[in-house]
């Protein structure tokens, strides 16, 4: 590869990354800090399917990566608080181990995802996007795979926090 098509390579990847942000931003030429872009793609994805039946009681599947330095029952129990605040009843939760695995061969979140979008659950709980991904494009993917089959994910601790 020259050194000319290396740059291009390079000006291409930081375009797309541009595009990336502006997309989940849903504003050209504003920059936002990643956090904030990812919680409100997050809150646009999540929206339709929160307002469809408004009086009805949500029904959410938790998911727990256990992490270094957090105690699984402690998590379990900050999602079944938030669910609690919520109104929400939490049907199960779902722990995957300590594990620098990629998603698609963590099965715990491959079953709660499945178990949401088979219509077991209404959406998903979960501590922080880091149990989801730390891999923001990655993150994103999910979020569209989850909502676009008409469920929703939630954060106990939101995007601009982490």
């Amino acid at each position: 590869m020259s050194p000319s098509t290396a740059r291009a390579a390079d000006t291409s990847r930081m375009d797309e990354k541009n595009e990336f942000r502006a997309e989940i931003t849903g504003i050209r030429g504003q920059r936002l800090r990643v956090g904030e872009a990812l919680y409100r793609k997050r809150q646009r994805l999540n929206e339709p399917v929160l307002a469809e039946r408004p009086g009805r009681p949500r029904r959410v599947a938790g998911y727990v990566l256990v992490t270094f330095g957090e105690a699984t029952a402690d998590v379990e129990q900050m999602l079944r608080m938030e669910a609690d605040r919520r109104g929400w009843h939490m049907t199960r939760v779902f722990v995957d181990p300590a594990s620098a695995l990629p998603l698609d061969q963590r099965d715990h979140w491959q079953a709660a995802r499945d178990y949401v979008l088979r219509g077991f659950a209404d959406g998903l709980i979960v501590l922080h996007r880091r149990h989801i991904s730390a891999d923001d494009d990655e993150y994103v993917a999910e979020l569209e795979t989850v909502c676009g089959r008409r469920a929703f994910v939630t954060l106990v601790v939101p995007e601009t926090e982490v």
